[in-house]
């Protein structure tokens, strides 16, 4: 038997805003309203509500914000996975070997970055996984 489990933070990422209001061709940051949370209290956090949108302002035309980049954190996460093996003589110097492998064993949801474009519909929610879900493969391999 093997394992490997992997357990890391999340990924850090910047909010931006939908439409350059600064005029420099590039994407602008919004203000950061101080005193808010940027992001949604434990209790209601989940993939439709990651980010408070009441803790970024909109700028006036061509100024910049200051909110700052890389200054959230997305959601951490965790996977096991695990792999059965066994070997099996053929002949002397010949063997069959049997593998059952599986990936993210506990079925574990591990959700991708928010949308960070303030100003967008989607705006704070999750819409994707970082990790697939439970995998399950088989094999046989010859060694001699």
């Amino acid at each position: 038997m093997n394992g490997i489990v992997q357990a890391q933070s999340g990924f850090p990422f910047t909010v931006l805003l939908a439409s350059s209001t600064a005029n420099n061709g590039r994407s602008t940051r919004p203000n950061v309203v101080a005193g808010v949370s940027p992001y949604v209290p434990d209790g209601e956090r989940s993939a439709a509500r990651w980010i408070n949108p009441a803790a970024f302002s909109l700028l006036a035309p061509f100024t910049t914000g200051n909110a700052g980049v890389n200054n959230l954190i997305g959601p951490g996460m965790s996977q096991v996975d695990c792999s059965i093996l066994k070997n099996a003589a053929l002949r002397e110097n010949w063997k069959l070997q049997f593998r059952g492998e599986f990936f993210n064993v506990l079925n574990h949801v591990n959700f991708g970055t928010p949308n960070s474009s303030l100003g967008s519909s989607g705006f704070g929610t999750i819409t994707t996984q970082a990790t697939t879900p439970l995998q399950i493969q088989f094999g046989l391999k010859l060694l001699f």
